[in-house]
């Protein structure tokens, strides 16, 4: 694993990782409408591949079209950051994949059924890939094995994930357990499960969408885990259905819907979600003063510098959508909540994605550095 060159410097890198997991927490349910409440009415949609890998009533997912958003107009401030900061960064890309950037069509990040398991990946691309070279970039001893009749490879030592070439323009990364899971889900499938409608939304265009699925057993062995500062937040675990997702594209629409079977449960929700929105906004004010100190520390490099002030613009954004969320009942024992932040689905990428390139080791010139002496002979 790459080391994290800023981690010696201060709480940035917690800062980013308390983000993302704000932004997944506020992944809220959009409703299907008339659609979504008559199971007869919903029309069949072929799901692209990697999406069609999520079980519509597993965990949950995120779905990134990577290619459209890379190539976009609010896109292109961080296009040519990469291209002055590092520019063997798309060439490296093209050199490990065979492809370059822009050829990566769909990131789809996809939960696993256990809350100790890995998360799995899975890359669609616009041209075939290199397979060759996809399995080197992530394994080095590895060998050749089946995973339900698919071509997969593993670490020898049988560390590490499993990589499997399931088409020549898909690719998944998973550990076995979640991988046979994953493969496994399509012959049980039927298309009504509690993500079923938003999956079928994240088939269209929309570049980025996001579902949760809280009555899986993933967030019912999570909301166990639950530090002190989330504990309020543990109500909405008993919610069944309970459904939070989020769709970005030229804002950020998030909305939630929790059904309970009994009033006191949604009682102690409601309370709850009040209450860890308010913490919540305490919390994003914290992490802008974090990322602005590490932003005017003077070892922060140039490219860093600008993924932190990303990061602030967007925190801001995101308070002052929960500022004016809205958390109601619907009846005695259900719950939804909306919140629109004003950023568009490249800002939310870049701000949540900018701590990864910011952990990039930095580039190393071949050009002799003048302020070195040289070694005497």
């Amino acid at each position: 694993m790459t080391p994290n060159p800023l981690a010696k410097r201060g709480p940035l890198p917690g800062a980013l990782l308390f983000t993302t997991a704000l932004l997944a927490c506020f992944c809220w349910q959009v409703r299907a409408g008339a659609v979504e409440d008559n199971p007869k009415a919903r029309p069949k949609t072929k799901l692209p591949p990697g999406l069609n890998l999520v079980a519509d009533a597993g965990a949950g997912f995120v779905t990134i079209r990577v290619a459209d958003i890379f190539q976009s107009d609010a896109a292109k401030e961080v296009r040519m950051q990469l291209a002055k900061a590092k520019p063997k960064f798309l060439e490296m890309f093209t050199e490990h994949f065979g492809k370059d950037f822009a050829q990566l069509e769909r990131l789809t990040i996809i939960f696993p059924a256990r809350v100790n398991d890995q998360p799995g990946f899975a890359l669609t691309t616009a041209k075939p890939l290199a397979q060759g070279k996809v399995v080197q970039t992530f394994l080095r001893n590895f060998e050749e094995k089946k995973v339900h009749g698919k071509t997969c490879y593993a670490q020898k030592d049988g560390k590490g994930p499993v990589i499997c070439l399931v088409t020549d323009r898909l690719f998944v990364i998973a550990s076995q357990p979640h991988l046979e899971q994953l493969f496994t889900r399509n012959s049980t499938g039927d298309g009504r499960g509690p993500l079923a409608a938003i999956l079928r939304l994240a088939a269209d265009k929309p570049p980025v969408v996001a579902g949760l699925n809280f009555a899986a057993p993933f967030f019912q062995e999570a909301a166990k885990r639950l530090r002190e500062e989330q504990a309020s937040l543990r109500p909405m675990f008993a919610a069944k259905p309970g459904l939070l997702t989020v769709v970005a594209n030229s804002q950020i629409r998030v909305e939630l819907r929790l059904s309970f079977a009994e009033k006191d449960q949604a009682d102690e929700a409601e309370a709850g979600l009040k209450a860890w929105l308010k913490h919540a906004r305490t919390a994003f004010a914290t992490g802008r003063k974090d990322m602005a100190r590490m932003a005017n520390r003077k070892d922060t490099d140039p490219l860093s510098r600008w993924f932190l002030q990303q990061g602030q613009d967007f925190l801001k954004k995101v308070d002052t959508g929960i500022a004016s969320s809205s958390v109601k009942r619907q009846g005695a024992k259900e719950i939804t909540g909306s919140m629109t932040i004003e950023a568009n689905a490249a800002e939310a990428v870049i701000a949540v994605g900018g701590g990864l390139v910011v952990a990039m080791p930095a580039e190393k010139s071949s050009r002799p550095n003048p302020d070195k002496p040289r070694e005497k002979r």
